[in-house]
């Protein structure tokens, strides 16, 4: 189900305003984010991870970190409608995200530290990108084959990386503006992307975590609360635009993720994953222009 961005009635609410940056003209700022669907667990994670869709199974799939010994991690399947359909279900890895491959029509998952490999120092466990299986309906069976053992490229050992299917790499988020393109090949550094946050407000964004937007190839960063707002941002890490969120974002982790044309972050106040729609490319800057028209015509 496609979720298309509600233009005129940000518009209608008076929510558009048009703010100039220097170097870059006039941007488009929404007020608030539009609501589509909250992911609710019935368990609560200690943080919430990234969200994925499979398209052919048409569900949402979730997952938090490991908490406490051994270490394991909660996964979670969701419906197209946002109900809970696999509950409580732990894998034996401490993980970090959760994607999908259109290439494979499999779910992925990287864990803790996957950037060093081996075998974890808790729970002996080991570390890297697997697949996992799941059966005839789309929920997960227990049972993953590992697909890299190391992953060296990545920016750090806590990084919740993003696939981008067409480049066939992952992107590799820390707790600054520089972000490392991993490839999926064997784990190398096939370079660094520099977000230009300084041109987005200059606002600390969410540690480890980012959305890649496969349909419009944009970057998605969050800031965290008291700010709590998106950024995107082109793959080059020139600024596009951003939008306010309605909830309680976090500062570490934070479940930023594009599924299903849709952003989802968690949100602390609720213990769940907020869905929101995702502007089409130039509808921020289109409803810009129209607000600033409105207001030279009422003066």
């Amino acid at each position: 189900m496609k979720h298309a961005w509600s233009g005129i009635r940000a518009l209608v609410g008076g929510a558009v305003t048009v703010v100039a940056v220097a170097g870059l003209g006039e941007r488009a700022q929404a007020g608030v984010a539009q609501r589509t669907m909250f992911l609710q667990p019935s368990i609560v994670p200690p943080a919430g991870m990234n969200v994925a869709w499979h398209p052919g199974f048409q569900q949402y799939y979730a997952a938090g970190p490991g908490s406490d010994e051994p270490f394991y991690s909660k996964l979670y399947v969701f419906s197209q409608a946002g109900a809970e359909i696999q509950v409580d279900f732990e894998v034996p890895y401490d993980l970090r995200s959760v994607n999908y491959n259109p290439n494979t029509n499999k779910i992925e998952l990287i864990t803790l530290r996957a950037r060093d490999g081996g075998i974890g120092a808790v729970g002996g466990r080991p570390q890297g990108l697997f697949e996992a299986q799941l059966d005839s309906s789309g929920l997960f069976t227990g049972s993953s084959s590992m697909l890299l053992s190391a992953m060296p490229g990545l920016r750090g050992t806590q990084t919740m990386p993003v696939y981008d299917p067409a480049r066939n790499e992952f992107y590799s988020f820390s707790n600054t503006n520089l972000l490392h393109r991993v490839s999926r090949v064997d784990g190398s550094l096939l370079g660094t992307v520099t977000l230009d946050t300084a041109a987005a407000g200059g606002a600390p964004t969410t540690w480890f975590g980012l959305g890649y937007d496969v349909q419009n190839d944009y970057l998605v960063a969050t800031a965290y609360s008291p700010v709590n707002k998106a950024f995107r941002f082109r793959v080059d890490g020139s600024f596009v635009d951003s939008w306010d969120l309605d909830i309680d974002v976090p500062q570490f982790y934070g479940g930023v993720s594009i599924a299903n044309d849709q952003l989802f972050v968690y949100d602390n106040a609720r213990n769940g994953w907020q869905g929101y729609t995702i502007p089409s490319p130039g509808s921020l800057a289109m409803l810009g222009l129209a607000a600033a028209a409105s207001c030279r015509r009422r003066r």
